[in-house]
């Protein structure tokens, strides 16, 4: 920067000047402090002090606004698949747009928040009875573009239409009546599936004494079929995971009964590695196995065609699991694993729960595989 002299700008200097003082008085009299250990300690202790407290006060800022988002995402109550959907997608962005400069440690603290939010969804999910609603495209009026309409089932009582944005999500606090019932066994119908009541404590689920020839035991999707047969007995845990499974075979009876086992259960367990999932699997089916050793026991693949685009890390765990349960059968335990469905999957709006003509179909492939 240009002194002032340089400038042509008269200074304070050309007052003392005309006073009677040594010319050195004057001219140490006007120029700057000099730069001494003394006061450049004091302007290092000033500098820090500030920064420290605009670096507190930038966390504390930054931290109400992480929490006010989380707080605001919890709300909706997200299905695990539309956290993964939406999670997988911010991070492609990152890494796009920051690239070498997306760090490790803030990756790790994304995946920490990540499982917090799933942790709060799982926990709303396991209070929370998700009704059979089909996703259908119907006709709409001029004044409405690109919408869908999610209709419950005909229970005989009045309906009610729920549209939604394809850009949007449902509220927090929106209901709907579920049109899938719970069930005692001498209520329902013989051929109905037995939708066990949803438990936040899985260890409560049993098992019921098996009555007849088949027995279908998994989660939730098994509620979905319609109707069974004479010779069926298909007992839906929603919310179940395979270790769940094992818990609940474990504490069961031994019976002569029945005379063919079915398992269909995993698709909870889709956060988990393909190999981890076949391997709990294994255990759940020698348990089976001892508790019916006379019985003809059968596993199924899970079908994860509606996770494709949805959410890219459940159908890369699934489907290797499917590989695996298909390539290395469970030959210690003589099961047989029923080839993987091959038709269209047709879910819910939450991409996990079959449509009734889906479970339908699904269930006719199984009964046709049967020996």
């Amino acid at each position: 920067m240009p002194s002032p002299y340089q400038c042509g700008i008269k200074t304070i200097g050309w007052f003392f000047k005309s006073w009677p003082f040594e010319k050195g008085l004057s001219s140490e009299f006007i120029q700057p402090a000099p730069k001494n250990p003394i006061i450049s300690l004091e302007i290092e202790k000033i500098n820090q002090t500030w920064a420290t407290s605009i670096l507190s006060a930038l966390k504390n800022h930054y931290n109400s606004l992480v929490k006010t988002k989380l707080d605001l995402i919890k709300s909706h109550s997200f299905t695990d698949i539309q956290i993964e959907s939406f999670s997988s997608e911010a991070l492609n962005w990152a890494r796009k747009v920051y690239k070498s400069r997306l760090q490790r440690t803030v990756v790790e603290q994304f995946k920490s928040l990540l499982a917090d939010i799933k942790n709060t969804a799982s926990e709303a999910l396991e209070d929370m009875d998700v009704g059979n609603v089909e996703l259908v495209e119907v006709s709409l009026p001029p004044t409405t573009k690109n919408r869908f309409s999610f209709m419950p089932q005909s229970t005989g009582k009045s309906k009610r239409n729920r549209s939604y944005s394809p850009t949007s999500f449902p509220s927090s606090s929106s209901s709907s009546t579920s049109s899938v019932t719970y069930q005692t066994a001498s209520s329902r119908p013989s051929t109905k599936p037995h939708i066990h009541t949803r438990q936040s404590d899985k260890s409560k689920f049993n098992l019921p004494k098996p009555t007849k020839p088949i027995l279908i035991i998994g989660s939730s999707n098994l509620g979905r079929i319609p109707e069974g047969t004479s010779e069926t007995q298909i007992e839906s845990f929603p919310g179940a995971r395979i270790c769940h499974l094992k818990s609940i075979i474990t504490k069961a009876e031994t019976r002569q009964v029945p005379n063919k086992v079915i398992v269909h259960v995993g698709l909870n367990d889709k956060q988990e590695d393909g190999n981890f999932i076949h391997i709990q699997m294994l255990e759940l089916l020698s348990i089976v196995r001892n508790k019916s050793p006379k019985a003809s026991l059968y596993v199924t693949p899970i079908p994860v065609s509606s996770l494709k685009r949805a959410c890219p890390g459940a159908f890369k765990n699934l489907s290797k699991f499917n590989e695996l349960i298909t390539a290395k059968p469970p030959t210690n335990t003589n099961t047989t694993t029923i080839p993987e469905y091959s038709g269209f999957i047709k879910v819910q709006n939450d991409n996990i729960n079959f449509t009734e003509m889906t479970a339908k179909k699904v269930f006719s492939h199984w009964m046709a595989h049967l020996n």
